[in-house]
């Protein structure tokens, strides 16, 4: 279970793509452990899926400690048997599964108190430098002030929060928000050439247009 980049909201404003080819194969896993569906092995699993190592440098996972700390409140404040009852699949560890709305609740409030939603969303500005360390802080402080790591943690709760665009809008609104908020000036750089000024331009001859001689310039963006 893992936080993925609906950030792209976040850092779409200094770049366009990164190849993470590479470096994500080597993360990849190719073990497939079992469990068994009692509660010994749902508290395995929820451990595995929780804490499991990210499979891309644009995904972050919660540290094992985290996972065991979430898992060991999760399973002692609903119990096993009611996990089994809402739909949970050892095999995929989904926490997205038929909960009732106070279950719902409970679950969020038990992952935000154990996971550290927060440096995860640092972690995630960070690689492949989308942004500096001192914007994605800002973003991080700012995200704690808006329940972003409420919101995050709710991505693993209830399928349809997986959508930035969800709840109309919250989780997207209250990143690109933050977005405005810390990216300076110079964070704002576009990765294409920068057009000339008109005064920098030169007409037909070759001769540079000077701020009297505008014959030929245009100023309609293309």
């Amino acid at each position: 279970m893992m936080i993925a980049v609906t950030l792209v909201i976040a850092v779409s404003c200094t770049r366009s793509e990164w190849d993470t080819s590479a470096g994500d194969a080597a993360l990849r896993s190719t073990t497939t452990p079992t469990y068994t569906r009692d509660k010994a092995g749902l508290r395995r699993s929820l451990i595995d899926h929780l804490g499991r190592p990210a499979q891309s440098f644009n995904e972050w996972s919660p540290s094992v400690p985290e996972a065991t700390c979430a898992t060991d409140r999760l399973v002692r404040r609903l119990g096993a048997d009611r996990f089994f009852e809402a739909g949970f699949d050892p095999a995929v560890g989904s926490l997205a599964i038929g909960w009732t709305p106070a279950e719902q609740s409970a679950v969020t409030n038990i992952l935000v108190g154990c996971i550290d939603f927060a440096s995860g969303l640092v972690e995630l500005l960070v690689g492949y430098d989308k942004v500096s360390l001192s914007v994605a802080a800002c973003i991080g402080r700012g995200g704690e002030r808006r329940q972003i790591p409420r919101l995050l943690a709710a991505t693993l709760v209830v399928a349809e929060a997986s959508d930035p665009f969800a709840n109309d809008g919250e989780l997207a609104r209250g990143l690109a928000e933050l977005t405005v908020e810390c990216l300076g000036p110079t964070d704002l750089l576009p990765d294409a050439p920068v057009a000339p000024f008109p005064d920098d331009q030169r007409n037909d001859s070759g001769d540079e247009l000077g701020v009297g001689d505008q014959s030929g310039v245009t100023t309609t963006v293309p």
